[in-house]
């Protein structure tokens, strides 16, 4: 029932939560502490994103942090991870369906939609606000998908190298911290750079992300895994490295070869990955873009989809 999860750093212990099963639909944290450190931020912020994970791949609905020693900067990342104040604890209502805005009220709470509505504290009258409560309801009871939400949605192709860093599945390995290849794992968002000659990806959206065929293994091109983008930067190449170096599995070689002739790049900032639980494989790609998109299938580029395209592809990776 009750699972204990610390990262370390040689014999010094950085961060330790708990995790209580004891009801079948709630994921409760009643302990959630942290040693002060550079890395205070970072791991506060992977911690809560494992325990989405963790809730939601149970098939579990609720989180509940109630931990009573909670500090100024671990708040942030709690709110940032989308909980709501709820009496002495945060709560996170994780939600796998596809459905209309309307029947979110059939599926939360009264107390827990008006708290909803006073937190993230949108004015009526205020531009996009149909679309901006649509948008952070679905971000707020992710992984949930709105089917009427009017959102700019794209596929972006990936290679298989960098594909493998970002969405293979290592939630259940334990981390040893500093080692490069384990330093992704510590952020619940990413970036991803690529040349800003075509400025066709906007923020925000809904991303499908495309792994091209590995040329090792032959597997051929699928999708693996659905994201958010938070927001596009276009600046110099080595100033935005620089900023966002922390957050990216490139390398500076990486970079100079994407950015274009004024030294430029664009980046991607994107969040909340969600991993399918089966790949989206070529063939029903093919016979979906012609079904929705009437046009055949080719990402050698993002390129941008319908609604009803995102949430097919999205259904069918969903299915066990």
């Amino acid at each position: 029932m009750y699972e204990l999860i610390t990262i370390s750093k040689g014999d010094q212990i950085l961060a330790f939560i708990i995790f209580d099963r004891s009801s079948n639909l709630k994921l409760s944290i009643p302990v959630f502490r942290f040693l002060n450190s550079s890395l205070k931020i970072t791991l506060s912020k992977h911690l809560l994103f494992k325990a989405i994970l963790a809730s939601t791949n149970e098939n579990r609905s609720l989180i509940e942090i109630s931990e009573n020693y909670l500090e100024e900067d671990i708040l942030n990342s709690i709110t940032e991870a989308k909980f709501i104040k709820k009496g002495k604890n945060w709560e996170k209502i994780n939600l796998k369906k596809i459905v209309p805005f309307d029947e979110i009220k059939n599926l939360i709470s009264k107390d827990y939609f008006k708290e909803f509505i006073n937190q993230i504290d949108l004015e009526e009258n205020r531009e996009n606000y149909a679309f901006l409560k649509k948008y952070n309801f679905e971000r707020h009871l992710s992984p949930i998908k709105i089917k009427d939400l009017d959102i700019a949605t794209f596929i972006i192709p990936i290679k298989p190298v960098w594909a493998e860093q970002l969405f293979d599945d290592r939630s259940n390995e334990k981390l040893r911290l500093f080692e490069s290849k384990n330093e992704l794992l510590l952020n619940r968002e990413n970036v991803y750079y690529r040349s800003p000659s075509k400025r066709s990806l906007s923020a925000p959206a809904r991303i499908l992300w495309y792994t091209s065929e590995n040329p090792i293994t032959k597997e051929k091109g699928q999708i693996k895994a659905v994201s958010y983008i938070d927001e596009i930067f276009i600046d110099n190449s080595k100033k935005l490295f620089k900023q966002f170096e922390q957050l990216g599995i490139y390398k500076w070689k990486d970079i100079e070869k994407t950015s274009d002739k004024n030294n430029k790049i664009m980046v991607v900032v994107f969040s909340d990955t969600e991993l399918l639980n089966r790949p989206v494989d070529l063939k029903f790609l093919r016979n979906l873009f012609k079904e929705k998109e009437s046009k055949n299938f080719m990402v050698l580029s993002p390129i941008k989809i319908k609604t009803e395209t995102y949430l097919a592809i999205y259904k069918r990776g969903m299915e066990k």
